[in-house]
């Protein structure tokens, strides 16, 4: 009888990730992003939560054209950014949260002090912003700041899941974390995009495409719904 499929342990996860790294840009390519103003990483982070990216596209870009700095936004008032926000949902929340956030951090150059601290110092900076979690802190450290570090959203965390890297049930704080320290060095950012590219197009959250995913051959997830083994 074949071997059962089972969970990837501890002591393999370090190989498994390489190998999904090389798996994926086997795939899409090694996307190499250029580095982002961290105001516009953070914002445009903020506005992500909870919608689509087009909807979140939609209202970074209506507030890049409505006015000339972000200085201008954070003096705006809150009902009209409300009103431009609107594409993304939730605008009577995000609407004070940005001005709040850029309330913080224009002026004082606290932002780019980031680049310099180390991970944990700019998390904790981070993190102590209105509205923005672990998940959003990361994506600023590594995009415009490149620290090594690994932002988890739901695509990443079905994927760890249905591969065996991760149980359903976690700290998302301990995970961010942990994986961080395992990803091969140089290997955070491109994992990151291409796993947000393989949970938009063929590891979706429903009828996920397995016969077309480069990690099938180890999924847990993938060899479980087939009946084959690892």
């Amino acid at each position: 009888m074949p071997a059962r499929a089972k969970r990837t342990d501890a002591s393999s996860l370090p190989t498994m990730l390489v190998w999904m790294a090389d798996a994926l840009s086997s795939k899409f390519g090694t996307p190499a992003p250029v580095p982002a103003d961290p105001v516009d990483e953070l914002i445009r982070t903020v506005l992500s939560q909870n919608t689509s990216d087009a909807n979140r596209d939609a209202a970074f870009g209506a507030l890049k054209s409505r006015y000339p700095s972000w200085q201008a936004v954070a003096d705006a008032p809150v009902s009209v950014l409300a009103d431009i926000l609107r594409p993304a949902g939730l605008s009577n929340t995000r609407a004070p949260r940005i001005k709040a956030i850029l309330g913080q951090v224009l002026g004082n150059d606290c932002l780019t002090k980031c680049r310099k601290m180390d991970v944990c110092e700019a998390q904790k900076f981070l993190v102590s912003l209105p509205g923005v979690g672990i998940k959003t802190a990361y994506v600023v450290l590594l995009f415009s700041f490149g620290k090594p570090v690994f932002p988890m959203d739901t695509h990443v965390f079905r994927i760890f899941e249905r591969v065996g890297l991760l149980e359903a049930h976690h700290n998302t704080v301990k995970e961010h974390e942990r994986f961080s320290a395992l990803i091969p060095a140089g290997r955070h950012a491109d994992l990151h995009l291409n796993l947000l590219k393989l949970g938009r197009q063929t590891c979706k959250a429903r009828a996920p495409r397995c016969s077309e995913c480069p990690l099938s051959q180890k999924c847990l997830f993938a060899l479980r719904s087939s009946g084959g083994s690892l």
